[in-house]
């Protein structure tokens, strides 16, 4: 995995983790896709992924869900200016066992920057 992808990917991590909406909008091409639960959501606009990402961070916060931690990266493919990615999280629950799950990223670098263009959640 080259070192701006790593890097790219610890910023996500630390985004993710404090919940911080704005650099995580940043972090996505436009348009993007989610995929999760057999579902599909495409983004056009940085204010509507910004407003999901805020009902996700939301939805976190009124479960007690705290810090999000990136346990293992996974370079599964790299070349043509595109990246996929395999993260292992793990969720801490306040009074519950910690949350365990798997996401895709499908990233593109485009002017100088990396971006996700696809996040996949492998896990219910």
């Amino acid at each position: 995995m080259s070192e701006p992808l790593r890097t790219f990917l610890d910023r996500y991590a630390d985004a993710y983790a404090s919940l911080n909406v704005k650099a995580l909008a940043e972090m996505y091409a436009m348009p993007c896709l989610f995929v999760g639960s057999g579902q599909t959501a495409t983004f056009e606009t940085p204010g509507a992924l910004l407003r999901h990402l805020g009902y996700v961070a939301e939805r976190r916060r009124e479960e007690d869900i705290g810090s999000a931690v990136a346990t293992r990266v996974q370079s599964l493919a790299e070349g043509g200016g595109q990246s996929v990615v395999l993260v292992h999280w793990i969720l801490e629950r306040q009074g519950d066992s910690p949350l365990r799950f798997r996401s895709l990223y499908h990233l593109v670098h485009a002017d100088g920057t990396w971006r996700i263009a696809v996040s996949s959640s492998l896990d219910s």
